[in-house]
């Protein structure tokens, strides 16, 4: 949905922010950071439907996503910068709060 997105948007400013701060590394734009997330979370097989042969990967794009897609997207961002980065991001309802 379009809140979705919005939202995942505001969430991957909030952690490239957060991973300039932490490495220091300045080209870890939004862009950079959701291309990133895309590649980690997003890959696909791309199969030939004639033969079912498996003949590359791709990436999903964020627009494609059903809601609930995107909720597991989201979720495995929060999960991801936990983990890896010990970051915790903002939920929709902090982010509500701070409005």
């Amino acid at each position: 949905s379009l809140n979705q997105n919005a939202f995942l948007h505001v969430l991957l400013t909030i952690f490239s922010k957060e991973l300039q701060d932490l490495t220091g590394d300045k080209s870890l734009t939004m862009a950079r950071v959701k291309n990133m997330m895309k590649l980690k979370f997003l890959k696909q097989q791309v199969v030939n439907t004639e033969t079912g042969e498996v003949i590359g990967e791709g990436v999903l794009d964020t627009s494609s996503l059903t809601k609930e897609q995107m909720m597991i997207f989201i979720e495995d961002i929060y999960r991801y910068a936990a983990e890896t980065f010990h970051i915790v991001l903002p939920t929709v309802n902090t982010q509500q709060e701070l409005i």
